[in-house]
């Protein structure tokens, strides 16, 4: 089962921009490889909270209110982001990935044009109709598991 390591598991839940800055430079400077998968997910489940629970205030609605009133408007929550979330994401998109694709036929240290090739077919293969018209807003591996 995939899995990603301990001591990212143990950072959560993320609750601020503080976390997910130590999570990224843990990534990016333990010697090891990143963990892209983790990354995709996390930055994806933040966006995708922080544009859903947005403020629906329009242009017409500020011109309306009091310059006093202005201050008392609510300002943005970082979400929580739990590791149930991510963990549950992370271990679909491993078992979507490995269960398509054999990479023993794939030797070597670095992915080849074939793998990629591979891979990128099981990920738009595995994608809803709605979102083929929608491509733009596919950036994240949440998108594509949560879609």
């Amino acid at each position: 089962m995939a899995a990603f390591r301990q001591n990212c598991k143990q950072r959560f839940p993320i609750q601020g921009v503080n976390d997910v800055v130590w999570l990224f430079r843990q990534q990016l400077t333990d010697g090891q490889d990143p963990d892209l998968t983790l990354l995709s997910i996390l930055i994806g489940a933040i966006e995708h909270s922080l544009c859903v629970y947005r403020s629906t205030t329009t242009d017409q609605e500020l011109a309306l209110e009091s310059s006093d009133d202005r201050g008392l408007r609510l300002q943005p929550i970082f979400p929580v982001i739990d590791l149930e979330t991510i963990e549950t994401l992370y271990v679909k998109f491993h078992a979507v990935i490995k269960g398509s694709v054999d990479l023993t036929e794939f030797p070597g240290k670095y992915a080849s044009r074939e793998l990629v090739k591979r891979l990128s077919d099981v990920v738009w293969g595995s994608l809803s109709k709605s979102y083929h018209t929608d491509k733009a807003h596919l950036q994240t591996l949440f998108s594509l598991l949560t879609g």
